[in-house]
């Protein structure tokens, strides 16, 4: 009988790592079919006499994605110069979009040399281009529902990890800005993989696990500078090992410097370059235009407000309020009433089976204080930044919606929680569909330069905001692109000429991505002297109803921004 009993645990036991494994894999395929669709989203119409006459102009409508290929242009392999001129970021994105698009050379999916076809404004290659960078964030993101999985199911047990990688797949902005190339979603995966590597310490302290670990954290900072706010997190983990020997700890601090060397090499060979360009944009607001950086208390509003609307959703954010409402009030006045499985005694033992191990199961901190640290310090890290861009919040996204995940799972257990935990993924879900569906429709910028191509004349005058939204012919009209360093806010010189005189073009073309409002001044002056000749929008559509995006920030309108175009209203 006791042989009997044994087997059968064993079979259940492989029945449900199989199940694990089976879930995981239809997460992880969810995940890359929502990151790969519409991938080719945001490439503008080509046009030979507008690509010859606008050479500078060779970009995406996302604001800094050609960036990226421009600074990856100027690099030579052949000669193993890989020397990028540009350390706003860090370089690592750029290795990565330089691996993914001399794969994609060697397998034929773009021509070769792939920079000829983007200097050029190959039809055909240009949007391919952006499509093979783009695959690096796409595949990163869908594989950051792995250690998703890891951290969650350390930190509390198995279906918390479910949960947690699944709520990451749908995650809104998680999803969405792994269809972009920039560096924001590369950083979030090797942080999570770096956590990981530091929560699973705890129960292997081996020697290699800590040295990967940091690693992880190296590749994070060479990815994006903002990642070093990981460094108090590992330095508190510190002390919640105090019982583990520093012959074994410190191998985490030479692994960082290791994985950021590996990542951003030249950091060291042009050192003054690189600490120049860290003061710049990192420690410095002073060449900032005045207007551009709120205060600390409105900075911190419209960041908490975009995350919750925009960033998680709604639904997501409502649980993550909720359920951390709930947890403080079962800890100071329940203690354990709604998560009595993980509450502590008066000991500070974990009373939990799923505990990290025994060794941690007397410390006075619970582990889980590190994730719950990490969303702290990132949410920190994305106020220093001091403009109100949505990206800067994916870092404390990401660990976010971890907690998230534990939070569903811990509803689900309850009968009248089961229905809400699945109706929050499925109104999560739906939510990134609408946006994903934005990516695979025309862009409106695209839309613009057909009307303009179409009714307005050659030869006319026209002033409108960024240089590539859309990209017009300058030999054929006169342009005069008002957003420049100097003038991101103050519209008082907008219809002035460069030598001071009152001056008003024959078309105006607004977008909506200003992070600003416009002054009423100038609307005022604008109605005066102009009149609506075509729009171009586009919101969140389910069947016939549209869904409002109200004040939707800058960066996420990118897929889809309001464009006006103003004709000059005819003398009386």
């Amino acid at each position: 009988m006791p042989e009997r009993q044994s087997q059968s645990r064993q079979i259940l036991g492989a029945l449900r790592a199989k199940r694990k494994e089976l879930l995981l894999c239809l997460i992880f395929i969810l995940a890359l079919s929502l990151r790969l669709a519409g991938l080719n989203w945001g490439i503008p119409i080509y046009d030979a006499e507008t690509a010859r006459a606008a050479a500078n102009i060779r970009t995406s409508y996302h604001l800094d994605e050609g960036t990226f290929l421009w600074n990856l242009a100027r690099i030579r392999p052949r000669t193993f110069d890989f020397y990028v001129a540009d350390f706003h970021w860090g370089t690592l994105q750029y290795y990565l979009i330089e691996a993914a698009l001399l794969i994609c050379q060697a397998l034929g999916v773009v021509s070769t040399p792939w920079r000829r076809s983007f200097f050029d404004f190959h039809p055909d290659q240009f949007g391919r281009l952006f499509e093979a960078g783009r695959a690096v964030s796409a595949i990163l993101g869908s594989c950051s529902i792995f250690p998703a999985y890891g951290i969650a199911r350390r930190l509390w047990d198995e279906q918390s990890g479910i949960w947690a990688s699944l709520v990451l797949a749908l995650c809104p902005l998680h999803a969405i800005n792994s269809h972009y190339l920039t560096s924001d979603i590369s950083m979030a995966f090797f942080l999570l993989l770096a956590f990981y590597g530091l929560v699973t310490t705890f129960e292997k302290p081996n020697r290699s696990l800590f040295f990967t670990a940091g690693i992880a954290v190296g590749l994070a900072v060479a990815a994006k500078y903002n990642a070093v706010f990981l460094l108090p997190v590992i330095i508190l983990s510190h002390f919640l090992q105090a019982e583990r020997f520093w012959s074994k700890k410190w191998l985490i601090y030479p692994g960082a410097v290791a994985g950021f060397v590996a990542g951003e090499p030249y950091a060291l060979v042009h050192h003054s370059e690189f600490w120049g360009s860290l003061q710049r944009n990192y420690l410095s607001t002073v060449n900032l235009p005045e207007g551009v950086v709120p205060s600390w208390p409105a900075l911190l509003v419209l960041q908490l407000k975009n995350a919750a609307l925009f960033g998680m959703g709604l639904p997501l954010a409502l649980v993550l309020i909720v359920g951390g409402c709930g947890y403080l009030w079962s800890r100071f006045r329940m203690r354990g009433g709604l998560f009595p499985q993980h509450s502590l005694s008066r000991r500070g033992q974990l009373q939990s089976r799923d505990a990290l191990s025994s060794s941690i199961r007397g410390a006075k901190i619970p582990v889980r204080i590190l994730l719950y640290l990490c969303i702290l310090l990132f949410s920190i890290s994305a106020l220093l930044l001091r403009q109100p861009m949505l990206r800067y919040t994916i870092p404390a996204l990401v660990f976010a919606v971890i907690l998230d995940g534990h939070l569903l799972r811990v509803f689900a257990q309850q009968r009248w929680g089961r229905t809400l935990a699945f109706g929050v993924i499925l109104a999560t879900g739906a939510f990134t569909l609408l946006q994903i569906k934005i990516l695979i429709q025309e862009h409106t910028a695209n839309q613009a330069f057909e009307w303009i191509e179409g009714n307005v004349p050659s030869g006319a005058s026209l002033t409108k905001g960024w240089p590539q939204l859309p990209a017009l012919n300058p030999e054929k009209y006169k342009i005069r692109n008002y957003y420049t360093q100097n003038r991101l806010v103050d519209f008082k010189d907008f219809f002035l000429d460069d030598r001071g005189q009152t001056f008003f073009p024959d078309y105006v073309l607004l977008d909506n991505l200003p992070i600003f409002d416009f002054p009423a001044e100038f609307l005022q002056t604008l109605g005066r002297h102009y009149w609506l000749a075509a729009e171009f929008k586009r919101n969140p559509q389910f069947w016939n109803f549209t869904f409002p995006e109200w004040n939707a920030p800058h960066d996420w309108k990118y897929s889809h921004p309001e464009i006006r175009i103003y004709r000059k209203k005819a003398k009386l």
